[in-house]
This record gives structure tokens, C-alpha cells and sequence, in this order.
């Protein structure tokens, strides 16, 4: 079916509302209409739309309503990340920490990718988690075989953070966040942590998986806040307003952070 601009489209455009088309897009990749999906993003970014760079780079790197083509992928990505796109940040740094769309496999790349984006969402607690992804990334760098020193404090925040930004996202729609939420669940439960869990270590007990395995997780996704979705943030308010100067370091306390021993009721 041929595409058309509605009324409130035609409106849209006559005001270059470049977040309506955004949002519009976010609605039919919800629904998985991906043509439609791709037809408003690129409105979207015609208007000025930097999320919506960055999401056609999705759209292009997965082949979702358009063909797969890397290299227009990883264009797009660096569009948007030039104009401080976190989402597209994030993802050149899981590009190169994968050797993904063609690039060289560069771990410090990678990791500046991420800390560069983690830098423009700064140490809020309410604002990291709105990025997920970039927050299970952080964590992994922090956990052996990452590019920063090991530290099971930081990682374990970070990971705490990517629960709930994921359990967020499936909550507004996006089911397709549940194998990283999955993923996140079994990061938690590694027996990296058990230590600082208070449970007994076996050094000599085999892992289910390797951290090493799960550096080569892919998320076939868009990651947290890309899509424009809404939240209803009514029983938020009262997290935000004491969650709101606090930043990672405070998280970074363990006695501060509630153990989860188990997947919660997903």
C-alpha cells in the first residue's frame, strides 16, 4: 500500500515538527510496520530530527522495512552521534566492541564510544536509567574482559540501572527488550557478584555462560529512549524528585542497592 500523509501529517509538515514524525515512526516500529516506520523517520530527519538519524541507522543495520546495508548504517549512526545522539554514541561503541557492519574489531574505540555517551547522560540516576543499553555496555566494561579495570561495585550499579530501564521499555510496549532484560537477569546472578552478594564462591564451579560470550551479545534492538515513547511517569514522580541529584556514585554504595537473587515477574 502506497504511503500517504495524513492531515495531522501535512500540519506536521508545514511546522517542520520534526517530533511528531519521530514519534509516529516510534509508533508503527512498535507495531512492527516497519515501511511506515522508516518513511516518518526519514521525514523526521529531513526536518532535523537527530533521533531519527539515528534511528534509520537501526533500520538500515537490521533490515527493518528497508534493505540491510552496513555502510548507510554506520553513516547514519555517525550523523546523529556528531549532533550528541546517545543512542547512536552507544551504538558505534557496541559497533566496534563487536566488529560489527564491516569495522575493526577496536575495544578502546569502543570504550570511548561508550564513555562518551555516558558523559552526555551524566551521573542522574532518573536520566541513566532512560538508556539501558548503554548501562549494561558501562557494566561490561567494568567486569573482566572489559577495557577498564575491574570493578564488581560499578558494574553491578550499572547493571541494577539496566533492569530497570529495560523492565521500563517492556512496560511501555517494547517486548522485544526481553532478551536483554534476560540477559541483564543472568549478568546479575553471575557469580562474579556472589562475593559482594555475601554468597560463597566455588572458584572452581563452571559458569552457565561466559562473560566473555556475553561481550558478543548483539542487541538487535533500538536501545532505551530512541523511539520518542511516553511514559506515565504519575508514579515516577516521587522516585525522580529523590532520585534526581543522585548519581553514580551513590549508587555505587552496595549497601544501598536491593539484592535481586532471581528474575523478577516478567
Amino acid at each position: 500500500m502506497a504511503f500517504e500523509l495524513t492531515g495531522g501529517d501535512k500540519l506536521a509538515v508545514s511546522r517542520s515538527d520534526s517530533a511528531y514524525f519521530n514519534d509516529k515512526g516510534a509508533s508503527c516500529y512498535l507495531k512492527e510496520d516497519y515501511e511506515r516506520a522508516v518513511e516518518y523517520y526519514r521525514l523526521a530527519a529531513v526536518l532535523g530530527s537527530e533521533q531519527s538519524l539515528s534511528n534509520l541507522g537501526y533500520c538500515y543495520m537490521y533490515g527493518r522495512g528497508i534493505p540491510r546495508n552496513n555502510s548507510l548504517a554506520v553513516a547514519y549512526f555517525q550523523l546523529a552521534a556528531d549532533q550528541g545522539n546517545v543512542d547512536a554514541i552507544y551504538k558505534l561503541g557496541d559497533i566496534y566492541r563487536r566488529g560489527a557492519c564491516g569495522v575493526e574489531k577496536d575495544p578502546e574505540t569502543a570504550s570511548y564510544y561508550f564513555h562518551w555517551a555516558g558523559d552526555i547522560v551524566g551521573d542522574s540516576v532518573s536520566q541513566l536509567r532512560r538508556y539501558p543499553s548503554l548501562c549494561k555496555a558501562l557494566a561490561l566494561e567494568k567486569m573482566p574482559g572489559g577495557y577498564l579495570p575491574t570493578d564488581p561495585e560499578g558494574a553491578y550499579a550499572y547493571l541494577k540501572l539496566a533492569k530497570e530501564g529495560y523492565e521500563r521499555e517492556i512496560d511501555a510496549g517494547a517486548r522485544f527488550y526481553e532478551d536483554s532484560l534476560n540477559e541483564v537477569q543472568d549478568l546479575l546472578n553471575d557469580p562474579f557478584f556472589y562475593k559482594l552478594r555475601g554468597i560463597e564462591v566455588d572458584e572452581e564451579a563452571d559458569r552457565d555462560c561466559s562473560l566473555e560470550e556475553l561481550l558478543d551479545l548483539d542487541d538487535d534492538i533500538l536501545p532505551g529512549t530512541n523511539y520518542g515513547l511516553q511514559y506515565d511517569d504519575e508514579d515516577e514522580d516521587a522516585d525522580d524528585a529523590e532520585d534526581i541529584d543522585d548519581d553514580i556514585s551513590d549508587i555505587g554504595d552496595i549497601d544501598d542497592i536491593d539484592d535481586d537473587d532471581g528474575p523478577g515477574p516478567f
